[in-house]
């Protein structure tokens, strides 16, 4: 879906950590740790064109220590953004698809950029 609408890049950072079948084995609770397997009862993993349902646990430790460096740097970036905030701004958003509406964002020194409101308080006075 990302290719279609231009994000290639993004679909290709996706793919290097998510792994739908590990991440459906750990979140339902089906998977099994034997020796040095990750095993799967319902999932099935590709590598290098074929299908099992057991990965290498080193793989698995690859895999979950991207997760967590992309989450890293997301939530690195994200601080970044939202504290770069100082104080409240209104700035045109839109709900549902409808007409850009005057949204403020909400935001202080200490916790920088914290929600919004529309409408904003005093009117739709750009700051």
């Amino acid at each position: 879906m990302l290719d279609e609408v231009g994000h290639t890049p993004l679909g290709e950072l996706l793919d290097w950590f998510f792994v739908s079948g590990l991440r459906n084995a750990f979140a339902h609770a089906d998977y099994m740790l034997h020796q040095d397997k990750f095993r799967s009862r319902s999932e099935l993993f590709e590598m290098d064109g074929i299908q099992s349902p057991e990965i290498s646990l080193d793989l698995v430790a690859d895999i979950l220590n991207r997760a967590l460096s992309f989450y890293d740097a997301f939530m690195a970036e994200y601080e970044t953004q939202r504290t770069g905030y100082q104080s409240n701004k209104v700035v045109f958003g839109r709900f549902s698809g409808n007409e850009p509406v005057p949204v403020e964002l909400l935001a202080n020194e200490v916790r920088g950029l914290y929600g919004f409101r529309s409408p904003p308080e005093g009117g739709r006075d750009s700051s």
